[in-house]
């Protein structure tokens, strides 16, 4: 055959494989065989538009046999296996995104077939581009069939605490889908909190992520061996806590939890915002009213730089339910900040006139309660400051 004719040979029988694989014709594989005996190291030709080896096409369209079949089907004699190392190199093979088999394998969650690959020898813990390993993609999914996927990897010898090129570890992406069964299981292969300690380069733990998220049972778990082992009240690059990210959220029942754990109410982020400035921007009037009436913070606290109030943030977001709860709690649309600037020229602008309303009803008619024990606390220990 000449060199010419070998790339439209190699095209021609790397369009026909895909038919088959994506039909999941086995007969049609076993058909292509000999062809492939003749030119092993063709295992690696694309037949995908993601650049997928026929390996890789196999495990997302086919079942387990047809995987087998392109494993082994090339060197079933004991003479063959020296004469087709190429063969071997198949579990190798990256597609366009540098994931191997076993990457797709997990990203598709089919538990039988990573194991089967780590018999045959594929690497547990390769790396695809951005640093994403096997577990990592496995850990992205939720329900059954991920744990599976999960446990295999790790009885397979994957590490937990290896990271992506953003510092992420498969337990951020547990936390970040609230898996709480994955979370468990790397908690258990890595006891002590080291794997709930780990710090992405933007410093979020996975705690962050799964308060951010409302994922009550994976934030009980990583808490289980103690706050300061989960890092109840560490910050990231930004100055954002476990807690700001729950209120910016609106998970109140997190909320409540990392309070009891030990997370300070008052404290602020790089910008001086306290977890209610942060509930009244993100629009969380349910988080605003837990603030103010079980936790008791003063709700015209000034942040730390600009000496924002609550209602100036809602104001300046356009949140109106924030703005209404706010002022029903007391918050005084007449308090400056350190510019000498009230809610009412938050509003410039806004085109809002239930906000403007609000803010015109909440200047004439100042709230007074009638249950003097239902009344909001207006001072605090601190006189109202917020702490960093």
């Amino acid at each position: 055959m000449s060199a010419s004719a070998i790339p439209q040979a190699q095209a021609q029988l790397a369009k026909r494989l895909e038919r088959a694989l994506e039909s999941q014709d086995e007969a049609g594989v076993h058909e292509l065989l000999p062809a492939l005996r003749r030119r092993p190291h063709w295992l690696g030709m694309r037949v995908g538009r993601a650049g997928d080896s026929p390996l890789h096409l196999a495990i997302r369209c086919c079942p387990q046999p047809v995987v087998e079949l392109l494993c082994e089907g090339f060197h079933r004699l004991p003479e063959e296996r020296d004469e087709c190392p190429d063969c071997r190199q198949m579990l190798l093979v990256t597609n366009n995104a540098g994931k191997t088999c076993l990457h797709v394998a997990a990203e598709v969650c089919r538990a039988a077939i990573i194991g089967y690959l780590l018999k045959q020898g594929a690497c547990v813990d390769a790396c695809a581009e951005g640093g994403w390993t096997a577990l990592m993609l496995a850990c992205r999914r939720t329900g059954l069939k991920a744990c599976q996927c999960v446990r295999v990897l790790l009885d397979g010898g994957a590490e937990p605490l290896l990271a992506s090129a953003a510092g992420w570890t498969a337990l951020h992406e547990a936390c970040r889908v609230g898996c709480s069964e994955c979370v468990r299981a790397l908690l258990e292969r890595r006891p002590g909190g080291a794997a709930a300690a780990a710090r992405a380069l933007d410093g979020r733990s996975p705690l962050h992520l799964a308060a951010l998220h409302g994922h009550e049972d994976a934030v009980a778990l990583l808490t289980a061996e103690g706050a300061a082992a989960a890092g109840v009240d560490e910050a990231d690059a930004c100055g954002l806590t476990p807690l700001h990210e729950a209120v910016r959220g609106g998970h109140v029942r997190v909320v409540r939890a990392l309070k009891r754990l030990g997370a300070r109410l008052h404290r602020a982020d790089k910008n001086g915002l306290s977890c209610l400035h942060f509930a009244a921007l993100a629009g969380r009037p349910q988080v605003v009213e837990f603030l103010l009436v079980e936790c008791r913070m003063f709700v015209d606290a000034p942040s730390k730089v600009e000496r924002l109030t609550a209602l100036q943030c809602a104001v300046r977001a356009g949140n109106v339910d924030c703005v209404r709860t706010l002022l029903a709690f007391g918050a005084d649309p007449r308090r400056c900040d350190a510019r000498g600037r009230t809610a009412e020229d938050f509003f410039s602008g806004l085109n809002n006139e239930e906000i403007e309303a609000l803010l015109t009803e909440g200047q004439t008619t100042m709230w007074q309660p009638e249950n003097v024990e239902a009344a909001p606390v207006h001072f605090l220990d601190s006189g109202g400051e917020i702490s960093s």
